[in-house]
């Protein structure tokens, strides 16, 4: 309906926001890009695509949990895990630590 491609074209319209300014991706714009309505391949490709770039572990993480990769059936690449992992590897902050392992419940 109507209601859905306005989401869509919404959602859109947040990852060209983003372009360029992929470190200032928080966990709480992961959950609005992939709760939109509708098919969010698009926003998987995108976010996946520029995932070594997010700033922050925890958007990441929280890309990982919500995505389910370029469609049903399919996962997130294998490389946006290997980022993440190696992220976390080299964190020496505890509370930083703590925080990512927060993001995994």
């Amino acid at each position: 309906g109507g209601d859905a491609s306005a989401m869509r074209r919404l959602a859109s319209k947040a990852l060209d926001g983003f372009d360029g300014r992929w470190h200032l991706l928080s966990a709480t714009d992961v959950q609005v890009l992939f709760r939109s309505p509708g098919d969010v391949s698009d926003a998987a490709q995108r976010v996946h695509a520029n995932f070594a770039k997010i700033g922050d572990v925890r958007a990441q993480l929280a890309v990982l949990k919500a995505d389910v990769g370029e469609g049903p059936g399919s996962a997130p690449p294998s490389s946006s895990g290997e980022e993440v992992l190696r992220r976390i590897g080299q964190m020496n902050d505890v509370k930083e630590l703590a925080r990512a392992e927060a993001a995994l419940r």
